[in-house]
């Protein structure tokens, strides 16, 4: 699910007019139109389009209406409510899951805001925060590595291996996309991230992760969480 705000240019994009400067802007596959023609590709859908591409097609509108566009991008990403909608979807489908026991369905449930069997499946393998080392359960959060809504079983909502228990600004970073971690345990940021921001919020770019090496079960929920979650630069 992604939300979709509709903006209409103020000032007409011609792409066959601008033909030389886009070409090499382009993917080479799945083009959102054709560097010979400038039409657009009727066969490809939801196009993909760089941040310099992106940023091109702005350069040709009032100034201020670009800036005014980038500031409502870079925070769309932060609205949750649409996700919000789906999680509540996904609960009303798991209570209403016959196949499941009362039990079942709570412990999935409590899930979804890292609580219950969940976040005691974590505490059993997890002993602190990754990146700041507070280790007081009161202030962290059991958080999931592959999203609580895109798991695929009962069993990887509530597995300990997929969650770390993370204080609550590492969360939102890690939850976002703005950081993520690789198998030997560095932090990988989003090239859109503020390096000042991150710093403030008690991360380095590189910087190793507290905590013993992640289980072979915690490296596979995380190549998901690189490959979907993390913000693409």
């Amino acid at each position: 699910m992604v939300p979709v705000d509709w903006q209409t240019l103020p000032t007409p994009f011609i792409p066959k007019n601008n033909l030389a400067a886009l070409t090499p802007l382009l993917p080479e596959k799945y083009s959102p139109f054709s560097a010979e023609t400038g039409r657009g590709n009727q066969g490809a859908y939801l196009a993909g389009v760089s941040e310099r591409l992106g940023r091109y097609v702005l350069s040709t509108q009032p100034d201020t209406w670009g800036q005014d566009f980038l500031r409502l991008a870079q925070g769309s990403g932060d609205d949750d409510g649409a996700l919000r909608n789906l999680d509540d979807a996904i609960s009303q489908t798991i209570q209403e899951d016959v196949a499941l026991s009362q039990t079942e369905r709570q412990a999935q449930i409590q899930a979804r805001r890292g609580q219950g069997k969940f976040r005691t499946n974590v505490e059993a393998i997890e002993t602190g925060c990754r990146i700041s080392g507070i280790t007081d359960p009161r202030h962290l959060t059991a958080s999931h590595i592959k999203p609580w809504r895109v798991c695929e079983t009962g069993t990887e909502r509530i597995d300990g291996h997929n969650g770390f228990l993370l204080c609550p600004n590492i969360d939102h970073l890690f939850d976002r996309g703005y950081i993520s971690f690789s198998d030997e345990g560095t932090i990988l940021v989003a090239t859109q991230m503020d390096r000042v921001q991150l710093a403030l919020l008690g991360c380095q770019e590189g910087q190793k992760v507290n905590g013993p090496p992640f289980t072979t079960q915690q490296k596979a929920y995380l190549a998901y969480h690189r490959d979907n979650v993390f913000l693409p630069g």
